[in-house]
């Protein structure tokens, strides 16, 4: 139907568009004999005929250009508001096509939040099987349960940031409970693992699981805690934490005896009352930490920085063992040992050091900064070259 309306009209144009050229053409023929006739036939104005004729016509074809002028001005102003109408509706469909997808993305966000909460809760869940299992494994008898819980928990606390301080806390506990400091100074024995030590007043390593929750405790990854980890009145002696993490710990009355803390950080730790005879302490960090009433006999303190570390009525501490400590001028030493020109030159020289070395890193950090780039050194040398 609406092709044979198409049809019809295009052949009413094309009609319409010859009459209108047959009637152009016989205006511009005939017309002047047909509107001054009577002029042109007079033979006394035969002069001036042709004149009148192309007046005439020229007439005629100003009407028809303006005719045709107007028609183009109707067309283009139909084609106007064609198209602003088409604007607007293009317009009005980009809108609802601007508020659909405002809905879908409203839509796909409150899903997506719904998923991720789902899949925090789903995450929880499992996190609290496996710590309730673990936890489990830790009251077992058997000693490989014990460590199977213990790994466990390890594993959970490098998962889980939210349970970080619950797991250090747990660790802390099992050790206190498994380790605990009898009168004496002595420990509760490993039988695997004696540490030759005469019989009178035998001392022995912690147990097997001590050890591995001290290890997972050391090791546990780095975050900011806002908690001391608390190991206080353990018997730890012999224990291995080289490069431990023991930041601001807890470690009134331990016993440290013999352990190796090589390189362990102990920053800000309180050891007051602990024992770290025989230990060794080479390139640790006890920056600000307190040693009060402290057991220092016989031990290591090689490259061990005692920057604002605090010794207050300690035991078995000499001059030979802290001059190859790095100390400082907030070392607080006690005065027998502050006033020794032999700790005075040796806070001398650690400050020297400390100075020189930073004085050559910023050196460094000038002269790499005032290097030109590769990229720029090959291109002065390609301009060199060409010039």
């Amino acid at each position: 139907m609406l092709g044979m309306k198409s049809k019809t009209k295009r052949r009413l144009s094309w009609g319409g568009s010859t009459a209108a050229t047959v009637f152009f053409i016989v205006a511009l023929m005939w017309g002047p004999w047909l509107i001054e006739g009577d002029h042109v036939r007079d033979n006394t104005l035969a002069p001036s005929a042709g004149i009148i004729i192309t007046g005439l016509r020229t007439a005629i074809v100003a009407v028809l250009a303006g005719l045709i002028a107007l028609g183009s001005l109707h067309l283009s102003y139909r084609n106007h508001k064609i198209s602003l109408d088409q604007l607007r509706e293009t317009q009005k469909q980009f809108d609802l096509a601007q508020r659909q997808f405002a809905q879908t993305q409203e839509q796909f966000a409150h899903t997506q939040a719904k998923d991720q909460r789902q899949e925090e809760l789903t995450r929880e869940g499992q996190v609290t099987d496996r710590y309730v299992e673990a936890i489990k494994l830790l009251s077992a008898d058997g000693r490989m349960q014990c460590l199977g819980g213990l790994y466990s928990l390890e594993r959970i606390m490098r998962d889980s940031e939210k349970d970080h301080a619950t797991v250090v806390e747990v660790l802390a506990a099992f050790i206190r409970a498994h380790a605990p400091l009898e009168k004496g100074g002595k420990g509760e024995k490993d039988d695997a693992h004696p540490t030759g030590a005469a019989e009178d007043g035998y001392r022995f390593v912690p147990k097997e699981e001590v050890r591995a929750a001290l290890t997972v405790l050391g090791r546990r990854p780095p975050r900011d805690e806002s908690f001391r980890v608390d190991l206080s009145d353990t018997a730890l002696h012999g224990a291995q934490l080289p490069s431990a993490r023991l930041d601001r710990a807890n470690l009134f009355g331990v016993d440290l005896s013999e352990a190796d803390l090589s390189a362990a950080r102990l920053t800000g730790a309180d050891l007051t009352a602990a024992d770290l005879s025989s230990a060794d302490l080479t390139g640790a960090d006890l920056t600000g930490a307190v040693l009060h009433e402290t057991d220092l006999t016989d031990v290591v303190l090689k490259s061990t920085d005692l920057d604002g570390t605090t010794f207050q009525n300690v035991g078995g501490c000499t001059v030979e063992s802290l001059l190859p400590a790095l100390l400082s001028s907030s070392t607080k030493l006690p005065p027998e040992l502050a006033n020794d020109q032999r700790i005075q030159a040796r806070i001398r020289e650690c400050e020297s050091e400390q100075g020189s070395g930073r004085a050559a890193t910023m050196g460094l950090a000038g002269r790499l900064e005032e290097r030109p780039s590769g990229l720029a050194r090959t291109a002065a040398r390609s301009s060199d070259i060409y010039t």
